[in-house]
């Protein structure tokens, strides 16, 4: 069978219909990974087999410094008893993707062997030193090395300060130009200026939206207008009819809102407007406090932001108004001053500055590089900042796969707009999504995309309009005060620009995208890459989509009630897109009896592909069982949530490091002693 031919077995759809290019070029990239992977077994010591039939797949889950800490002594226990040899693929997410961007690191970029160490003696060796060098930086995000607190500080009033220099202006000089610009008289005694015309449009939305909603019941018996098509789409301009009418209404009385103050309350306005922002940020304060991923947008906090939210930005721009009428009808001259010295500043730092650097991302992406990229004289930086995924040789590493998530909330395709994402992979070979195509690491952005970059985009847990954070009025202020970690990329299917290089997303259209939400969608010429964990967040999906006969797969993640809530995810959406079902029981992963042990650490699954073929998984959970040293259940009696400390929780300590990096050794050994399972995996 030709190498094509074995390709296609990965997608049984290619069987019954003409291949269209997107399904060619996936089946050449996976045809130019099993060409890695033959290397890799070479390598390895292994026969070079048939990887489109038999690949061995490894994922870490997302989960911060814990899930890195843990699968750090799973891979020590892999690598121990012989099985880490066997793994093919390594797919991370997240938290996982710190370790496992180590592990590639060290055995892919620098040629090592396995870096970490198996047995006592390493400790006084170079793996010794490196797993010292990860203890001492499990609080990757405290300044040190080199960084203290007051540039910890520089680096998120940086982040905050431009960004508000960059949009503020644009905002103040739309409200000067409707301040400046004539209307038409709407209400007697009301300011004529560019707001009037918003008042006026407001208001000609809402009579429209009353005319339409008679004129649609007196001719509701005619049969056209019963049609589904025809129902669907008058609720839904109906519906952009209230929004816009409301919306352009409440900016109308800002004049008239800010006139009766300056006749009644001239002593006291800017009083006024400061207590107006105030209640709007207090008020968000009392939505954000006691907030968690299941009532962050539910209840009374939802109104609480969204209240405000609304008065934040109604105070902010009576502000502008205020200011706006000192220039255009008082003659300010100060003011006139500000708001050109404001427009050239904005203009000069929004067309030269990077939207990806001046963000808490390069601060993000620079401390977890320095945690677990550390050169072997743990010193000069200037390499492994220069780790460019296109060169990442084939050792006998495994094949890394890093997931993120594009976010799609925009789509036009009903599944990914529902769903807010795509699964956005960054490999040495490829990058891309479905939606987007793939495209040679080697020409993707340039082939500047780097190992660090990779995996800290990965892990931009915190990031406006994700599924965690997708409040409006939350996003509105994250991206205000530019409380951000993810990444914009250029598309893979959409073309570089003919200025060689120039492919940056400009900062004006992208800033104001992730504010209010707009064009999150995978035809727009840049797209939106965040924490992988958003989509699915055990990086299962990519080795399924690959059909490995053989899955390891490592849950680390926070799940205190024990409802694998990142198990069930990674299954629906496996059987949908893949139309593969795996069958497992993990009643016996569960807490049981008055210590909650579990009763074993892992448990097999089974595979069953689309095309009939299968495939064996082993699905271990970070769980307390019998027989672990003493001092992990020492630490579990001073700290009851272990191993489930909440993923705030990014600043461990040496006793914290230990405990997790030891559950998860334990736990590669006890699983992976057992010669009978490496017949099962490795045949």
């Amino acid at each position: 069978m030709s190498r094509v031919a074995e390709s296609q077995d990965l997608e049984g759809s290619s069987k019954s219909r003409p291949a269209v290019p997107m399904e060619q070029k996936m089946l050449e990239m996976f045809r130019q990974e099993q060409e890695r992977l033959r290397d890799r077994r070479r390598q390895a010591g292994l026969a070079p087999g048939r990887p489109e039939k038999d690949a061995v797949g490894l994922a870490f889950s997302g989960g911060g410094i814990r899930s890195a800490t843990f699968n750090l002594g799973l891979l020590q226990a892999m690598n121990r008893y012989g099985f880490l040899k066997h793994v093919d693929y390594l797919s991370t997410v997240s938290g996982g993707g710190y370790i496992g961007s180590s592990l590639t690191w060290f055995m892919s970029c620098l040629k090592q062997d396995f870096p970490f160490g198996t047995s006592r003696r390493d400790n006084t060796e170079t793996p010794g030193a490196i797993v010292s060098w990860l203890r001492q930086h499990a609080s990757y995000l405290t300044p040190g090395e080199g960084v203290d607190l007051w540039a910890l500080a520089a680096a998120v009033i940086r982040g905050t300060l431009v960004n508000l220099l960059v949009i503020i202006p644009i905002f103040f000089t739309v409200t000067v130009l409707l301040v400046w610009l004539p209307g038409p008289v709407v209400i007697p005694a009301y300011p004529q200026n560019g707001f009037t015309v918003l008042l006026g449009v407001g208001l000609a939305f809402l009579a429209l939206l009353g005319i339409t909603s008679i004129f649609y019941a007196l001719f509701s018996n005619i049969k056209s207008l019963q049609r589904f098509r025809v129902r669907s789409r008058s609720n839904f301009w109906m519906g952009r009819m209230l929004f816009f009418g409301i919306g352009f209404a409440v900016l109308g009385t800002i004049p008239l809102l800010h006139g009766y103050l300056e006749i009644h309350f001239k002593d006291l306005i800017e009083e006024f407007y400061a207590s107006f922002s105030l209640a709007g940020a207090l008020s968000l304060m009392g939505g954000w406090i006691g907030r968690d991923s299941e009532n962050e947008t539910q209840g009374y906090r939802k109104i609480l932001l969204n209240v405000g939210l609304a008065l934040v930005i109604y105070g902010l721009l009576l502000w502008m108004y205020h200011d706006a009428d000192a220039v255009v009808n008082k003659g300010d001259v100060l003011r006139k001053g500000l708001l050109w010295a404001g427009v050239a500043s904005a203009l000069f730092i929004g067309m030269l500055a990077n939207i990806n650097y001046v963000s808490i991302h390069r601060y993000y992406r620079d401390r977890l590089m320095q945690a677990f990229m550390p050169p072997v004289d743990f010193t000069d930086f200037s390499e492994p900042n220069k780790c460019l995924l296109k060169n990442i040789l084939q050792t006998k590493a495994p094949y890394h796969i890093i997931n993120t998530m594009m976010m799609t909330w925009n789509s036009s395709t009903p599944t990914l707009r529902i769903r807010g994402g795509d699964n956005f992979i960054l490999t040495p070979l490829f990058c891309g999504a479905p939606s987007t195509g793939y495209v040679s690491s080697a020409q993707y952005l340039g082939g500047t995309m780097d190992l660090s970059t990779a995996f800290s985009i990965s892990g931009a847990a915190i990031d406006p309009n994700t599924g965690v954070t997708r409040s409006r009025p939350l996003s509105f202020m994250m991206t205000l005060l530019n409380v951000r970690i993810g990444y914009w990329v250029r598309n893979p299917k959409r073309p570089a620009n003919r200025i060689k290089g120039w492919s940056r997303p400009y900062w004006f259209i992208y800033s104001l995208r992730e504010m209010l939400g707009l064009k999150m969608a995978e035809n727009q010429m840049h797209v939106y890459l965040t924490d992988g964990g958003h989509f699915e967040n055990l990086g299962l999906y990519e080795l399924i989509r690959r059909r490995c006969r053989y899955i390891v797969l490592s849950d680390a993640a926070e799940d205190r009630a024990w409802k694998f809530d990142d198990l069930g995810n990674a299954l629906e959406k496996i059987r949908v897109d893949f139309g593969a079902a795996i069958d497992m029981d993990t009643q016996m992963l569960q807490p049981q009896g008055p210590n909650q042990f579990s009763p074993q650490p892992g448990v097999l699954g089974n595979i069953c592909y689309a095309d009939g073929s299968r495939g064996t998984l082993l699905y271990i959970k970070a769980s307390v069982f019998s027989g672990l040293p003493e001092d992990v259940y020492a630490y579990r009696r001073a700290n009851p949530k272990f191993p489930n400390q909440s993923t705030v929780d990014q600043f461990f300590d040496e006793p914290q490091f230990e405990a997790y990096r030891e559950l998860g050794f334990q736990t590669g050994k006890r699983i992976f002693e057992d010669k009978k399972l490496h017949k099962v995996f490795a045949p």
